[in-house]
């Protein structure tokens, strides 16, 4: 499995997760956990 194969399974999870828990009558509202973004590290010679 690619990483980019993994990375869309799990955002596939998580809408469907979202949409479960928005479609219960009972259940509240959940926050959604902040994905970590990538940064590219800076060199001096960029700055």
């Amino acid at each position: 499995m690619s990483k980019k194969t993994a990375v869309m399974a799990v955002f596939a999870l998580t809408i469907l997760g979202a949409c479960a828990k928005h479609s219960g009558p009972s259940t509240p509202p959940v926050e959604p956990i902040p994905q970590p973004i990538y940064v590219e590290p800076v060199s001096g010679k960029y700055r």
